[in-house]
């Protein structure tokens, strides 16, 4: 009895710390995110959330915050402090779930919870060139100008196009075949007169655009009019009047 009066008046003068039993409380408090928004909304109790964010953003933190300070929380392995943000998580195209996982005190329970962000794909489908290997396309290219003319001389009988997307996820074809961006297309034959060639782009979300380039073949030069002799050669006789455009008709071989 003597002995717990001691102990009974040390700890009241704090002399002796109370002994309490260690949580287990693995619940979290809040998530916090950078962009967009959970959806449900947060609650203790919920533990599956998406977040949407759009094309251009590739990359996240999360922060995150304990029910009770004496819990461990790591966000995809990584242990962070209660109240602060994780390190930077990169974000795919498509869903990319985060695991936030929190171990109570007395390690008897574990919350996991799961942020899944759906980061949408790229909807560019945009040119920045369209260069061509005879002419200039006309006007000069603009991005969101989709229709061109060009013309080529008569000597020119084929021509390679070479496009260049805005957004390095998107696809071309020349003339519906698919062509490396920045690089040129195979040899198109070209006709006298018009020829219609289209670059299409499709960007990673879908969205498309079609560029039409009517390259116009010019028609060969007319044949020539003049059929007056210049000069006669002869081998083994000369030739009297001299050969002139003026008088040949009138030149006599006998």
């Amino acid at each position: 009895m003597a002995i717990f009066a001691v102990m009974l008046f040390l700890t009241f003068f704090g002399m002796v710390a109370p002994s309490y039993a260690a949580s287990s409380n693995a619940n979290l408090s809040m998530i916090s995110l950078l962009q967009g928004q959970l959806s449900p909304g947060f609650a203790s109790g919920i533990t599956s959330y998406t977040v949407s964010v759009p094309s251009g953003v590739s990359a996240t933190k999360v922060g995150v915050f304990a029910a009770d300070a004496t819990a461990t929380i790591k966000v995809k392995g990584t242990t962070v402090v209660s109240g602060a943000e994780s390190g930077i998580i990169n974000l795919a195209v498509g869903a990319n779930p985060i695991d936030i996982v929190v171990t109570s005190q007395d390690l008897s329970t574990t919350m996991t919870y799961t942020v899944t962000y759906n980061r949408a794909a790229p909807i560019n489908a945009n040119l920045t060139t369209l260069r061509l290997s005879s002419g200039l396309p006309s006007p000069s290219f603009v991005a969101t100008t989709t229709s061109y003319t060009a013309t080529v001389a008569n000597a020119v009988s084929s021509i390679t196009v070479t496009p260049t997307v805005e957004d390095s996820t998107s696809t071309v074809t020349v003339n519906s075949v698919l062509v490396t961006s920045g690089s040129s297309s195979g040899a198109i034959p070209l006709v006298e007169g018009s020829n219609t060639i289209t670059a299409v782009v499709t960007a990673q979300g879908g969205t498309t655009r079609t560029y039409t380039v009517t390259v116009t073949r010019s028609a060969p030069p007319p044949p020539s009019s003049d059929a007056a002799l210049t000069g006669i050669g002869l081998s083994a006789a000369g030739m009297s009047p001299t050969l002139s455009a003026i008088n040949a008709p009138l030149i006599s071989l006998e």
